[in-house]
């Protein structure tokens, strides 16, 4: 059993986006949750690339923040999250747009590491980056969508495109 002092740095250290790591949701499916501590409301897509035929192993997550309860004009913050499940090497995270690439940790980006939740001691096991509008938009209009993540590339398929899309169309950014 946990301590109870254990239990409230968890929950404490749960906030706006975690929701996709909380809320059952199947792949491809968008879901909703309000913070009402945070009065915020996150918008999440989670992404299942193929590789091969099979389910990749990292999940990918595309997130939005509205303030308030309400989904309504324009997002505070885009967000793509990439998590290994595993301790990765490589805590990059590009998105590749018909051949072109965008790394969204490099120099120009907004990113931070993604830990497990333990007690001391652990090692990054995942990747979140700021994702402007305007790439969002790029990335739902391409003709061939492609996640550099942990040294390997997912191409998304066109189920993943369609909910990415759906998703771009819930927050305002879609068509």
């Amino acid at each position: 059993m946990l301590p109870l002092l254990s239990i409230v740095t968890l929950l404490l250290s749960q906030a706006p986006g975690d929701g996709w790591g909380m809320v059952d949701s199947r792949p491809r499916e968008v879901k909703k949750l309000y913070w009402d501590l945070f009065q915020t409301t996150e918008m999440w897509v989670t992404l299942s690339p193929v590789t091969a035929n099979t389910v990749a192993g990292p999940r990918f997550a595309v997130q939005a923040f509205f303030a308030g309860r309400e989904v309504k004009g324009k997002p505070q913050r885009i967000q793509m999250k990439a998590l290994a499940g595993l301790v990765a090497a490589d805590l990059s995270l590009r998105v590749t747009i018909n051949g072109k690439t965008t790394d969204l940790t490099g120099p120009d980006g907004s990113s931070f590491l993604l830990y497990p939740p333990c007690s001391e001691g652990c090692s990054a096991n995942g990747v979140a980056a700021d994702l402007k509008p305007e790439l969002l938009r790029a990335m739902v209009d391409a003709a061939q969508l492609g996640i550099v993540a942990f040294g390997s590339t997912f191409q998304l398929s066109a189920e993943d495109r369609a909910a990415l899309g759906e998703f771009a169309k819930q927050i305002g950014l879609g068509r």
